[in-house]
């Protein structure tokens, strides 16, 4: 027990300043067809917001948890899953400009950051084996009879993919693992909307609430909700709405 109140006080000390909540943030590129699925790459990082003093004096800076690449592939029903972080790190423009190459047993997708002059390759096989090729050995995929490819998939639906699952369903790294809560505290979190909502869903799947539990929990947002008015009100019932669905989802399980 004395352990376990350690490890909380520890957790609370560490994000003085910043929102204990962990933030999320994703942006995805085009993804393109290949092997039964579509594959895709995203630039992926968790962070706490500041709060308080640390907001100024313009707003302050996230404290960054983490941060990565992934190559992500995505089945014909939506759902993607994580196939590997990849070895360098895109900037938001790198990941959108992602090109694509294929034969009859390679995917070559090519990825450059913004400003660079050669490009960062991966090859993807069939069984999802997957090389990746620095700038100094990339080779000109056209040049070595691969075809260049058109996005299957554009930015609006790789990325309405990811938010249609919670990061540990897919593979990547959760908000969770950066700072443990009680469950009544988790409750709390999602009953006054603390955090975003890809951290609500992660804490939702993480306590596995669904059926009258999941019901219940409706009921204590209402209850909320009722004790809120003008701004706040108004402000309540749009952000809550994700969550709310989600709940209705698992109350009838």
């Amino acid at each position: 027990m004395l352990l376990s109140a350690l490890v909380f006080v520890s957790c609370a000390n560490s994000f003085w300043g910043y929102s204990e909540e962990v933030h999320t943030y994703y942006k995805a590129g085009p993804g393109y067809a290949a092997f039964g699925g579509t594959y895709y790459l995203v630039n992926y990082r968790l962070y706490r917001t500041p709060q308080g003093i640390m907001r100024f004096p313009d707003g302050g800076q996230s404290r960054l948890l983490h941060s990565g690449t992934y190559l992500m592939k995505a089945s014909d029903q939506d759902r993607p899953q994580m196939i590997m972080k990849l070895p360098l790190e895109l900037d938001d423009a790198g990941a959108a400009g992602t090109k694509g190459f294929k034969d009859d047993q390679t995917l070559l997708l090519e990825v450059r950051n913004l400003g660079d002059s050669k490009a960062h390759s991966l090859a993807v096989e069939k069984n999802d084996t997957v090389v990746y090729m620095p700038p100094t050995v990339s080779t000109d995929a056209v040049s070595n009879g691969l075809s260049p490819l058109k996005p299957g998939w554009d930015m609006t639906r790789t990325n309405n993919s990811l938010r249609r699952y919670s990061a540990s369903k897919i593979g990547l790294p959760s908000p969770l693992e950066y700072c443990k809560k009680k469950p009544r505290a988790y409750r709390k979190d999602i009953i006054r909307l603390n955090g975003d909502f890809p951290y609500r869903r992660e804490v939702i799947e993480y306590m596995d609430l669904r059926g009258e539990t999941a019901s219940e929990l409706l009921q204590e947002m209402n209850e909320y909700e009722s004790g809120l008015t003008g701004l706040e009100l108004d402000e309540y019932r749009l952000y809550s709405e994700d969550t709310r669905a989600v709940l209705e989802g698992a109350s009838d399980d």
